[in-house]
């Protein structure tokens, strides 16, 4: 008898699992990123432990040792407790949106001498949800805060580090600080959103410039009407794409694409099958085939832009259509495939080597995969990209930042040198690795 009840309480968990997952969107599983059945009524909770979201991540952001990614799958679908946005990396800003400091694990942060080495950090090497109950529609990794919008309400949320009032929560330090994003920006509609370092801009609804942070105080402050996005640019600040093509490097034409870039200390922008790039340039990051001096120092090379090289090498000539800078790198997309220039120590270039480039050079896959991105960010010394609705990372590793569930990933090069002050961890990745779970 009690063998008998045991087979039929087995039978109806089997039966409500197989409802809660098969009320969602109804794909072919031998093509779970396809089109979705219409004959769908209505999505019911679907608890994680019993089934999980294929994976189909719609966007990523890298920023100083921290990525997020948004998941298509709304949160009620695969769980009631957690929301369709994960990060993963460093914690002690609380840019991972799970509360400050709080993490699963630590992290031995071994930077070498410009920071002290073997610094414990609280961290996750795996995506881990933001601990909130919202769907959300895309995000932006910056230096030290993270900021996301939610879907169908447009409504911004900031957490992290709060020191100029970058969350735009109208106060600013630690005692203001949302280390949950529980708090939304007040009084606009975003389409689109960037964190930089200390500064937050986003576009809104309207097509509105919005700002808040460095420069512009606690609160969001209207710049001004008739853009289509914006970037915040690490230590340059903020620059906009009109309506009208027109950037914050002058008018030369109509612009179709402004680079994101919120650890950056260059700028890149695209006109037609023409890339450009201005600013920070001593790593190559420039693009444009200028040598990298050795022992070069951080300053500004070019106040405006450069024509990016092609690709060593190549044969018929090959156009951008996104691009995005990093603190010390760039990558860009042509069709699926992904390019990178600038500093290499890291294996952020995904070129297989830590080599720097000062042109672009093509992003190798690993042996017998094939990928092809559709977006690609670029972060403080590491790289992710989105293929077939996975995510796929490489690079600067010692946070966890690249979410393939470790941080000890030992690189070869640099060798360990207290007498150079820009001597960096050797702990990252030179090819593209799948993030866990996607």
């Amino acid at each position: 008898m009690r063998a008998t009840l045991a087979r039929i309480g087995l039978t109806l968990i089997a039966t409500l699992a197989f409802v809660a997952c098969s009320d969602q969107d109804q794909r072919d599983p031998l093509s779970p990123n396809g089109a979705v059945s219409k004959a769908v009524v209505s999505p019911r909770p679907c608890f994680s432990i019993i089934c999980q979201p294929q994976p189909n991540y719609l966007d990523v952001s890298a920023g100083n040792a921290v990525t997020c990614a948004v998941h298509s799958t709304p949160y009620l679908q695969y769980s009631i407790t957690q929301s369709n946005l994960f990060c993963w990396g460093d914690n002690s800003n609380g840019m991972l949106g799970v509360g400050l400091g709080a993490a699963p694990e630590t992290c031995t942060n071994n930077v070498g001498v410009n920071y002290g080495s073997n610094r414990q950090i609280p961290c996750s090497t795996n995506p881990i949800a933001v601990k909130v109950l919202r769907n959300f529609a895309s995000v932006s990794v910056g230096s030290g805060h993270v900021c996301a919008i939610e879907r169908g309400s447009g409504s911004a949320f900031c957490w992290g580090a709060n020191n100029a009032g970058q969350l735009g929560i109208g106060s600013t330090g630690t005692s203001g600080a949302n280390f949950i994003p529980t708090t939304a920006v007040a009084g606009y509609a975003f389409g689109s959103i960037s964190a930089g370092d200390g500064q937050t801009c986003g576009i809104t609804t309207a097509q509105d410039l919005v700002c808040w942070g460095n420069g512009f105080g606690a609160s969001p402050v209207l710049v001004g009407s008739g853009f289509k996005s914006v970037s915040v640019e690490g230590a340059l600040g903020s620059c906009a794409l009109a309506a009208s093509g027109q950037t914050c490097a002058g008018w030369r034409g109509a612009y179709d694409f402004l680079g994101q870039g919120t650890t950056a200390r260059q700028l890149c922008q695209i006109q037609g099958s023409v890339t450009e790039c201005w600013g920070e340039g001593s790593m190559g990051q420039l693009g444009d085939a200028h040598a990298i001096p050795v022992g070069s120092s951080y300053t500004v090379r070019s106040s405006s832009p450069v024509v990016v090289a092609q690709p060593a090498g190549a044969t018929t000539t090959v156009s951008f259509q996104s691009v995005a800078t990093g603190y010390m790198h760039s990558c860009a997309l042509s069709g699926g495939d992904a390019y990178c220039w600038g500093h290499g120590w890291f294996g952020e270039l995904g070129s297989g080597t830590q080599n720097s480039a000062n042109r672009p050079s093509k992003v190798l896959p690993p042996y017998g995969v094939t990928l092809s991105f559709s977006k690609i960010t670029v972060g403080d010394g590491h790289t992710c990209g989105i293929s077939g609705g996975s995510i796929w990372c490489w690079g600067r590793n010692e946070s966890g930042q690249l979410g393939i569930g470790t941080n000890n990933t030992w690189l070869t090069y640099p060798t360990y040198d207290p007498t150079n002050p820009y001597w960096s961890p050797n702990l990252g990745l030179a090819t593209p690795a799948k993030v866990v779970g996607s």
